[in-house]
């Protein structure tokens, strides 16, 4: 129990954090994104193509991620994804091609997805029951606290003269850091302590209230892409309302902090 204990007060503490400093890395450039793929020569069709490949295998990937989460070591798997990640945003500030950056967001929108279901089963399994609403309450928080300061670190830094090369760059330090967090203070808990829910699953089938909520979780999740996490909002800002993208990520920094501040 002592164990247990500890595991949740560690996890609790870390996994947060390290999803904070991920957020606020991708989203210091996400935003004007699009911008940067339509000056380095793709097409808005292309660009929107490209949009619908990320949430593609942001969404199709968390099944396989769900049971890497179940038949593996969850420290060490989110350990292996927590390198990459860097690898691949210095990747990215080094190529001037939109069809090899596209290809490596792709990638990293796979292997993001494949992570995602793999930190939340370690948070789940680190606390009792009656301290998971409390766990997961801290970590939405701070998500959401990510979404307000990653814009907003972005437009100072292109405010003071940082191309989105290099915000790239600033992006793989903050999942330089991430990756030292996990692997220095995340917990992995023992075996006597891992809920075996396989037969759960076994069981499972697809009722109506479940058919009902896929077609729910499908619509939602089209709203988001179309707005927050799709392309149209900063181009929309580009071209109609003829904000540079410095301007754009204020804005999406400001909407940020205001959302954070009422969602806690």
């Amino acid at each position: 129990m002592s164990e247990r204990k500890n595991n949740f007060q560690r996890n609790l503490f870390f996994i947060p954090i390290v999803r904070f400093l991920m957020v606020i890395g991708i989203l210091t450039w996400s935003y004007i994104f699009p911008i940067y793929l339509r000056d380095l020569g793709a097409s808005d069709m292309t660009i929107a193509f490209a949009y619908s490949l990320f949430a593609l295998g942001f969404s199709v990937f968390q099944i396989i991620g769900g049971h890497i989460a179940d038949y593996f070591r969850k420290k060490q798997s989110i350990i292996i994804f927590q390198a990459i990640f860097p690898i691949l945003f210095i990747f990215m500030s080094m190529v001037k091609s939109y069809l090899v950056l596209i290809l490596i967001y792709f990638i990293y929108s796979i292997l993001i997805s494949l992570q995602f279901p793999i930190i939340t089963g370690l948070l789940t399994n680190s606390v009792s029951e009656k301290d998971l609403s409390k766990a997961f309450a801290r970590y939405q928080a701070f998500f959401i606290m990510g979404f307000g300061i990653g814009p907003i670190i972005g437009y100072y830094l292109l405010h003071w003269g940082v191309h989105i090369n290099n915000l790239f760059q600033v992006c793989a330090g903050f999942f330089i850091i991430s990756f030292f967090i996990v692997l220095l203070g995340l917990e992995e808990q023992s075996k006597d302590i891992i809920v075996d829910t396989h037969g759960k699953y076994k069981k499972f089938k697809l009722s109506k209230a479940i058919i009902a909520l896929i077609i729910i979780g499908i619509f939602f999740f089209s709203v988001l892409q179309l707005s927050l996490f799709g392309p149209l909002p900063s181009m929309f800002m580009n071209d109609i309302l003829k904000l540079e993208p410095i301007k754009i990520n204020y804005v999406f920094g400001i909407a940020g902090i205001l959302g954070g501040i009422y969602s806690i």
